[in-house]
């Protein structure tokens, strides 16, 4: 069901001011949740420095709702830590700006484009492998969640039966090649999950992609383009 609620999501200005710094100073990383760095300065990574409970749990889920929806809170320490050390500083900085413009979306929008990342994810799974019983699992997923992202009704049970379909397939795969297992369980973890599928077939995705970190690149510019575009429609509309 696609949530009704006014609720919107927005860091915090006190937040949003301290990631800016962050990355100002050089003191934004990887691969951690917090900690110091050689001058004895503090430091975050991307998630922690717009939701601090994250570092303190560590743990995504415990970024509250009022920051950014679940399914991008789990996603972020993906992006922050898989993609390559070159595309690293302009996509933290892509990352803020759009922390400061997601206020204008919906909770309807952010459910939507919990779908488009899931697509985005899987079919760059597909990437992955030849295998075309795989492929076919991850056309049918990937064209539910395309669906349900452009805002069609979709039901639970079609998903439940691609699920099924994909776990499937990846048995299957196994046998023949672990890339295609990955494509068909990044589909499967599509299907199935909810406020972590994104970050759960994207992951998928990228291991199972020959090169893991471009692959991180793509997708992690596939899923910020996404979410530029719906708040582009909203700031055209207020």
């Amino acid at each position: 069901m696609i949530p009704t609620s006014p609720t919107k999501a927005a860091p915090a200005p006190e937040s949003l001011a301290l990631l800016d710094t962050l990355i100002a100073e050089e003191r934004l990383i990887r691969n951690a949740w917090a900690g110091k760095d050689a001058k004895g300065r503090e430091t975050a990574c991307l998630l922690a420095a717009l939701a601090p409970e994250t570092a303190l749990e560590t743990d995504a889920g415990a970024c509250p709702a009022t920051v950014m929806p679940a399914w991008l809170a789990h996603l972020t320490p993906w992006m922050d830590d898989s993609g390559s050390l070159a595309a690293w500083p302009a996509m933290v900085r892509r990352y803020a700006a759009l922390a400061r413009r997601w206020h204008v979306l919906s909770p309807a929008q952010w459910y939507r484009l919990d779908y488009v990342a899931r697509a985005i994810a899987v079919r760059a799974a597909m990437d992955a492998t030849t295998n075309e019983s795989v492929l076919a699992v991850c056309r049918q997923t990937a064209a539910l969640c395309d669906r349900r992202g452009g805002g069609e009704a979709v039901t639970d049970q079609e998903f439940k039966e691609a699920a099924e379909a994909a776990a499937e397939a990846a048995a299957e795969a196994a046998a023949e090649a672990a890339a295609a297992a990955e494509a068909a369980a990044a589909a499967w973890r599509a299907a199935a999950w909810r406020a972590a599928a994104a970050w759960r077939a994207a992951a998928a995705a990228g291991r199972a992609a020959s090169a893991g970190r471009a692959a991180a690149d793509r997708i992690t510019d596939s899923i910020l383009g996404a979410i530029e575009r719906e708040c582009a429609i909203s700031e055209a509309a207020s």
